[in-house]
């Protein structure tokens, strides 16, 4: 219960969007969880409840497999709940297996997801910009997500997993960094995401 309120409350002010933003969908209906998603939340026995997040490889009825971003360490988890209390679904699953993950079988992750929609949102609209929900691709092909703002012609987004912060000019250029190991000059592609409501 205790993540599920964190994991409401990072989604409410990751949520609290500020760009006119009735151009600017924040959730999306989908039947199912689906590969490529992002998922961010927290493993119940991690008593820091820090935040992990991880894209879904694959989906197998209620079965997920998960690559999370931090240390590419892959996990199989059962779904077990969803709640469609909050704004978004959040979803409780069991980890039946892990390859160079230190949470081991029987661990439950809560967590919600989003969904990378490039159509959602014209993330190079003339207006500044704040606080929108949105999905880096590097040049390796490593997803990240992260909460992107905009502000005199710069792109800054702090990434979830990591607390890192990078600014990008508007071709998508990393200026500056602080934090992560991505360098000075890296392009990115960046699209807007959606929180996941599955019915």
């Amino acid at each position: 219960m205790r993540n599920l309120i964190l994991l409401i409350a990072l989604f409410i002010v990751s949520g609290a969007k500020n760009v006119a933003k009735g151009q600017c969908e924040t959730t999306i209906g989908k039947p199912a969880l689906q590969t490529n998603m992002m998922i961010w939340g927290a493993f119940e026995t991690d008593k820091k409840s820090r935040p992990y997040v991880a894209e879904i490889i694959n989906v197998n009825g209620n079965t997920l497999k998960c690559k999370f971003v931090h240390t590419n360490s892959i996990y199989t988890m059962q779904l077990i709940k969803k709640d469609n209390q909050g704004s978004v679904t959040s979803f409780s699953a069991k980890v039946t297996g892990t390859v160079g993950g230190k949470f081991s079988t029987g661990n439950i992750f809560t967590f919600i997801a989003y969904s990378p929609e490039p159509d959602g949102c014209d993330l190079e609209a003339k207006m500044d910009y704040t606080n929108l929900d949105a999905i880096a691709v590097f040049p390796d092909g490593k997803l990240f997500y992260g909460i992107l703002s905009k502000k005199d012609g710069k792109y800054i987004m702090t990434f979830a997993h990591s607390g890192s912060v990078y600014t990008f000019d508007k071709s998508w250029k990393v200026t500056k960094q602080v934090g992560g190991s991505y360098k000075v000059g890296t392009l990115v592609t960046t699209v807007y995401a959606k929180g996941v409501i599955v019915k």
